[in-house]
């Protein structure tokens, strides 16, 4: 009974994680750039094990067969989409989008984040910045405009009134679901890194927006979904501790 109230439990804390992210997504669903996420959930050790097969030193093909069916759910991973989104036109110049594969780089007061949100402006100063003031990193710093009137190559290239004014930088990862989420559709690196590199051949445009690549419909489906799973797991909770107590009682009894 204590292995069922606590696997009831752990189900309950999945789909509490799962309703968060939901949350999330919906929230940041006019986000520019914004990447959905989910959860990967497991459902048995042998499915942890198996995804980390190093603690073993081993192929767990020769793991000896045990009885997993009583094992709690967990989560395995906090899975990043990062699919490309529907494409916006606003024709306005300091709206950029990547037609490739990749992401801007922005400079933070504390570090460099990456981002798929090209919705830009520039500062009294004539750099391209965020919507938070963060200044947009060339290959050779902080990328100076300073009007509307710089003119923008496929591949990132600016010129001003004639003269280069540098080229924006682009990065990829090896491994992008190491990033980490820092809010409005930015990210950045754990201290082990990502795997950075400059992206190959990257393609950008102005005038155009990436959307928040969120599916309102199915994430609503997904949201009454979730909301039913953990209305029933509460049920069961509740009729287990019940049980719990009544078996306590009885126990004292004698």
């Amino acid at each position: 009974m204590l292995e069922g109230i606590f696997i009831s439990s752990a189900a309950l804390n999945v789909q509490q994680e799962r309703l968060d992210l939901l949350s999330q997504d919906l929230e940041n669903i006019n986000t520019y750039g914004y990447k959905k996420r989910s959860l990967i959930v497991e459902n048995s050790f042998k499915d942890l094990v198996s995804n980390n097969e190093s603690m073993w030193n081993k192929n767990t093909e020769d793991m000896p067969e045990v009885n997993y069916s009583g094992l709690t759910p967990y989560i395995a991973q906090v899975y990043t989409d990062f699919s490309p989104a529907v494409v916006k036109e606003t024709n306005v110049p300091t709206d950029f989008i990547l037609n490739s594969e990749g992401f801007f780089v922005i400079q933070t007061p504390d570090k460099e984040q990456y981002t798929r949100n090209g919705f830009f402006s520039i500062d009294t100063d004539g750099y391209l910045v965020t919507m938070s003031g963060n200044r947009v990193l060339g290959k050779d710093g902080p990328l100076k405009v300073g009007s509307r009137d710089f003119l923008l190559a496929k591949d990132g290239g600016v010129t001003v009134d004639g003269q280069s004014a540098g080229k924006l930088k682009v990065v990829a990862f090896e491994e992008p679901q190491l990033l980490l989420d820092e809010g409005n559709g930015c990210f950045s690196q754990p201290s082990q890194g990502a795997g950075l590199k400059d992206a190959e051949n990257p393609q950008i445009s102005r005038g155009f927006l990436e959307q928040a690549n969120v599916d309102f419909v199915d994430d609503m489906v997904n949201m009454i979904e979730i909301s039913r799973a953990y209305e029933t797991n509460q049920r069961v909770l509740r009729t287990q501790d019940e049980l719990l107590g009544k078996a306590i009682q009885i126990g004292n009894a004698k």
